[in-house]
Parts: C-alpha cells; structure tokens; sequence
C-alpha cells in the first residue's frame, strides 16, 4: 500500500525538493490514497500533458489530424514556466513540435513521422 512516507522517500531518491503530490486511487470515493505537501497548490499543466498527447497521437493515427499541421501560439495559452518557453505568442509550431514539447523523454523511434 502507498503511504505518506513512501511518497516522501521516492520524491527524495528522485531529488524533489518540496514536490506537492496526491495520489488517488481511479475510481475511489474521493479520497487520497497517499500524499506529500497536500496543502500547496497544485498547477494541472503538466498533469494534462500526458492524456493530451495521448489523444493527439490518437487522432494522428486514425489521420483525423496530421503531424506537420501547425497550431498558433497566443498569449491565452501560454503558462507560467520554471524555465524559459521556446514558445512565443505569434509562433505557429508544427504538432510534433508540441509533442516533443510535452514529452521531452520520448525517443526518436516514438516520434511521429
């Protein structure tokens, strides 16, 4: 089972200094099943990374959307970042680009075409 002190422990090993996490079992009734910093506030931008990039390749590979199609930047979708954006309101990025983008550990192989 995962607790408060496992949680506390990998956050440690993995080198984050005060991380805010919650777990919560899918499914469940609301309640965490383990969290660490509960209190702090909790920025979804990069929780919505991962089921976003899903759902695009999705759609790139039933051909409802293609990878070279390029998607606007505006001031309303930039967010607050720890470093600097590549990504400047005006710039009209490739989707692979976004991809590469959110998920900076996929390899060459995983890449779209």
């Amino acid at each position: 089972m995962l607790t408060d002190a496992i949680l506390r422990q990998a956050a440690g090993e993995a080198g984050l200094a005060e991380p805010a996490i919650i777990v919560r079992r899918l499914g469940g009734l609301g309640q965490s099943d383990a969290t660490l910093t509960k209190d702090r506030p909790l920025y979804p931008a990069s929780m919505i990374k991962t089921p976003l990039a899903v759902a695009v390749l999705e759609l790139i590979a039933t051909g409802i959307l293609s990878p070279h199609a390029r998607i606007p930047v505006t001031e309303s979708n930039m967010t607050a970042n720890d470093l600097a954006s590549p990504l400047v309101p005006g710039y009209q990025a490739r989707l692979t680009e976004l991809l590469d983008l959110m998920t900076p550990n996929r390899t060459t192989s995983q890449r779209t075409p």
